[in-house]
């Protein structure tokens, strides 16, 4: 997630702010302390554009 923030140029507070969460929480997501949920996921993906099932992928993998 890191990666594709600074692949995007968004701060962690411009990230925050398009998905409707504090920034602390977008800091979180990062460092794997907690996950995005469904909602928030979703406007990741269109952020991003990159497919919903990536998401099942990357978790599969790790």
């Amino acid at each position: 997630m890191l990666l594709l923030r600074l692949a995007h140029k968004f701060s962690e507070v411009r990230l925050a702010r398009k998905c409707g969460v504090g920034q602390a929480t977008i800091s979180s997501w990062i460092s794997g302390k907690r996950r995005p949920n469904y909602e928030s996921r979703q406007t990741l993906f269109t952020l991003y554009d990159i497919p919903m099932d990536a998401w099942d992928r990357t978790a599969e993998e790790s």
